[in-house]
């Protein structure tokens, strides 16, 4: 998770979420995959940049569980979702971590955070204790969204949730 996760190593970024206010239009997230071409089962890197497009500090909030997390979610020209198992997940007993906390990173003018994501073109099936992969998905083009665990956005889907393109071929 690169620079992120090393942020909040320390207390001192713990935060107060209800301050996080509303971050729209004061950032910008961009995604870029490392290649727009993968193998069906492939692996492609995805980078996340978080920039401040204005001339102040920006206090960035991001929602940690312990760490915070980048999830990827693929989807099909249609818009359908490729990336998760169908039927109905089994119950399981998930084990508590403890609660969800708030980091803020301050963000000078004009600077950038940034993460690493990977993720793999594959489909996925249900298992008794979670979810396993079961094979790749067939050639086609494709749309990742990565779901940014930032605080603050009204309109997540706008800000927090950026996309790039994938093609899943030979």
């Amino acid at each position: 998770m690169d620079e992120v996760a090393n942020f909040f190593t320390k207390s001192d970024c713990d935060a107060d979420p209800d301050a996080a206010g509303d971050m729209g239009g004061r950032l910008k997230v961009k995604v870029v995959a490392s290649t727009p071409l993968i193998a069906p089962g492939g692996r492609v890197d995805l980078k996340v940049t978080i920039t401040n497009e204005t001339s102040e500090k920006v206090p960035v909030f991001f929602k940690l569980d312990p760490k915070p997390h980048f999830e990827v979610e693929a989807t099909d020209a249609r818009g359908k979702r490729v990336d998760t198992p169908a039927g109905k997940a089994p119950k399981t007993t998930k084990k508590d971590e403890g609660p969800a906390r708030t980091g803020r990173i301050t963000l000078m003018p004009g600077g950038t955070i940034k993460a690493a994501v990977t993720w793999d073109a594959l489909k996925h099936k249900y298992v008794k204790d979670g979810i396993v992969p079961a094979g790749p998905l067939p050639l086609g083009k494709y749309t990742l969204k990565v779901v940014t665990p930032l605080v603050g956005f009204r309109d997540v889907a706008e800000f927090g949730r950026p996309t790039t393109p994938i093609e899943v071929g030979n």
